[in-house]
């Protein structure tokens, strides 16, 4: 399969403002006050009640006793320590949020873990929206410094047995999320954490690390020191990017911006703009998923024709354009009135697959196509299941929302054990939460050597990314009927584009990483998918 290039959007979003998507920056005007709050973990009086009492987006999630796990931490120097992660609570004012974790080194005594490289995100699994910690840089700068607790430039050991308190601070949560996931420190997915509503931020205790190589007293929980916001951060909103591919026809969904790509030789013959037999119960199929998926007052539809890399630029741009106003004309009789349209043709200039490679033929084929791009209803389920017949709508256009999910501990025995090189990738059930499948690994080096392993890390999709490692965006879930593929979900930034997949770098023999990404989720029938994990090969596995 060739690899995906994700190409800026800011064409369509141009062309109708309300096509905008919810990927904001913004400088935050005041410093967070900071007073006494919440003293209990995950105190029920302050936990938000859900604003969105159609979706009732919280009512089955069960709250566990500790959000705990076990991780594997790195230092700057590439030192690697085992530890235990107790996520003690999430808490939200007007201006900003907290997340108040501790960790506790279960191993040898080792300079302080990389807490400013490392990048801990908040999720809305429901929305689909991520929340970065607020940075001192631009989100995609490649030396952000968070703000909430750091080292202060020294290197701070991490004592064996100690319990280290942290918080780092985010951007303010939507009065209608309730629950968060929460990704970071090579901990997985941590599913259904509660969201606290305060007024206040807790007090910050004075600081308990200061660099000095010093033991701490038995019992003694070190605070480090802590970076307040204060009115220079940048807090940054992403909207997570969903792929699914089908036999005919893909949808790219963004935030409230969703785009049926169709593809051109059902379409159309070769060299032609007239539309074929063929494409008539295609475009059936898109006028139902628009009906469907888009507001219902109306709006404009971007319709984009693209063509592949083959022959003069010219001449594809304009054949581009011709097919696009011919999708847009039988569109318009198949679809109630009150649409606009706003029509282009692109040639090559925009394509979803690299050409020149191995897989040249399957790229330029996916890269003839017609885009269809709406503004659509947020957490619209897509009504129905992946099972779309004539004009009931595009198998792969169909969204589907669930509740947040509650939290796992254990996330039960692998389902395989997969095998590559000197790697194994033990593979557990996949897990619902909201409009996301969580897949969640562990990678053990079995080899006598320390070694990076390879996963097949799809780098096409880290376009803005510059972090060294391995990552498991190369990673796809297939399913036969209907045929389609679900790709790795992406954060967007300013038109570049990396993977919600954590990566590893150099292990060494017997250490366990525990590893996560996310999918778009499928329909609530599917309870089995395949999982193509790269050079690992593939593997049938459960959905809980």
């Amino acid at each position: 399969m060739p690899p995906l290039i994700r190409p800026g959007s800011g064409d369509r979003a141009a062309a109708d403002p309300r096509l905008g998507r919810r990927i904001r920056t913004m400088a935050l005007l005041a410093p967070v006050i900071l007073a006494t709050s919440s003293c209990g973990l995950f105190n029920d009086a302050q936990q938000a009640d859900s604003a969105d009492t159609e979706d009732d987006r919280s009512a089955d999630v069960v709250r566990p006793e500790a959000f705990t796990r076990e991780v594997m931490l790195s230092n700057k120097r590439g030192d690697n320590a085992s530890a235990t992660l107790r996520l003690d609570a999430v808490e939200t004012t007007d201006e900003s949020t907290a997340v108040h974790l501790t960790l506790t080194n279960q191993g040898e005594t080792m300079s302080g873990p990389s807490v400013d490289s490392t990048m801990p995100t908040l999720m809305d699994p429901v929305d689909g929206a991520a929340y970065p910690p607020l940075s001192d840089q631009p989100f995609g700068h490649r030396n952000p410094k968070y703000y909430g607790s750091h080292s202060d430039g020294a290197r701070v050991p991490f004592f064996e047995g100690a319990d280290n308190a942290f918080r780092f601070y985010f951007p303010p949560l939507p009065e209608n999320t309730d629950h968060v996931t929460f990704f970071g420190f090579g901990a997985g997915a941590m599913t259904g954490v509660p969201v606290e509503r305060v007024d206040e931020h807790r007090p910050i205790p004075a600081p308990g690390v200061d660099g000095e190589s010093r033991e701490p007293e038995p019992g003694e929980t070190l605070d480090w020191p802590v970076r307040q916001p204060d009115g220079d951060e940048h807090a940054t909103v992403l909207d997570t990017e969903g792929y699914v591919e089908g036999a005919d026809a893909t949808l790219i969904r963004e935030g409230e911006q969703e785009t049926i790509a169709l593809a051109a030789d059902v379409l159309f013959a070769f060299d032609e703009s007239e539309l074929t037999t063929e494409a008539a119960d295609l475009l059936a199929d898109a006028a139902a998923s628009i009906e469907a998926n888009a507001t219902g007052d109306g709006g404009t539809i971007v319709v984009t024709g693209h063509s592949d890399g083959v022959g003069d630029d010219d001449y594809n741009r304009t054949l581009s354009e011709a097919r696009a106003q011919a999708v847009q004309e039988a569109l318009e009789a198949l679809l109630d009135t009150g649409y606009d349209y706003d029509v282009s043709g692109k040639g090559s200039t925009e394509p979803l697959a690299a050409e020149g490679g191995a897989d040249d033929e399957e790229a330029r084929k996916r890269n003839r196509r017609v885009e269809l791009s709406y503004h659509a209803v947020s957490g619209n389920s897509g009504g129905g299941s992946d099972g779309a017949q004539e004009g009931s709508g595009i198998a792969a256009a169909e969204r589907h929302v669930s509740a947040p999910a509650s939290y796992r501990t254990d996330p039960g025995d692998p389902v395989a054990d997969q095998r590559h090189d000197d790697f194994k990738l033990a593979v557990y059930p996949l897990l619902r939460d909201g409009a996301h499948l969580v897949a969640e690994f562990e990678l053990t080096n079995t080899g006598e050597l320390g070694a990076e392993p390879d996963l097949g890390d799809d780098r096409s999709l880290r376009r803005y990314s510059t972090s060294r490692g391995e990552s498991l965006s190369g990673f796809r879930i297939t399913q036969s009927t209907p045929e389609l593929t679900r790709y790795p979900l992406l954060f967007q930034y300013e038109g570049e584009y990396a993977p919600v997949a954590e990566r590893v770098g150099k292990m060494e023999p017997g250490e366990t990483f525990r590893l996560a990404m996310l999918f778009p989720a499928p329909s609530p029938e599917t309870d089995e998918v395949t999982l193509d994990a790269g050079p690992f090969g593939e593997v049938s596995v459960p959905i809980t």
